[in-house]
């Protein structure tokens, strides 16, 4: 049986202010009828520390509920910030979008 999954797509700057926007948009989508969330985070152009814990309240709370949070399309200054952090290690990352589809077709 396939994964319902919903993608959303990010854009901006992921600080304070659109990270909990960002975090209330999912965890509405986040609806009883799908097993996760991709976070496209292609047309994120930088990411601060409070964006970056705006994403993990939204994993831990799509967690406790049975969801997944997968990101993909990170450019160079996330991937930087996840893999100092060791959030690398927490979050399913995947390149791109058809990357994460082939991972998502062979479970």
């Amino acid at each position: 049986m396939a994964k319902q999954i919903k993608v959303i797509e990010a854009q901006g700057i992921l600080e304070k202010e659109y990270g909990e926007q960002l975090r209330l948009n999912i965890l509405e989508l986040a609806t009883d009828g799908i097993d996760g969330i991709l976070l496209d985070l292609g047309q994120v152009s930088f990411m601060n520390s409070t964006g970056l814990g705006s994403l993990v309240s939204t994993y831990a709370t799509l967690k406790k509920s049975g969801k997944e949070l997968f990101l993909c399309s990170l450019n160079e200054q996330l991937r930087m910030i996840f893999e100092l952090t060791s959030m690398d290690s927490c979050f399913s990352i995947y390149p791109d979008r058809e990357a994460f589809d082939q991972a998502i077709a062979n479970s």
